[in-house]
């Protein structure tokens, strides 16, 4: 396994983002994922530990928050 990260995916709980979440998780990484909506996946990725935060990309408050302590976006 490569060294563990905190990665921030945009988009998450939509078809791929959340396969890109999954395989993250599995890989042993931490995720956080921002979407606009809570997504078909959204209950299958949140319990499978993914931090969710619904909100916009466009909000940059929000973005450098969920940003601040991840090793990749």
């Amino acid at each position: 396994m490569t060294e563990k990260k905190r990665i921030l995916v945009t988009g998450g709980t939509g078809f791929t983002g959340s396969h890109l979440v999954k395989k993250l998780i599995a890989d042993g990484h931490d995720v956080v994922v921002v979407d606009n909506q809570e997504g078909y996946f959204y209950q299958e990725i949140k319990d499978l530990g993914a931090e969710i935060t619904i909100g916009s990309v466009t909000d940059r408050d929000l973005m450098f928050k969920l940003a601040e302590g991840c090793d990749l976006i």
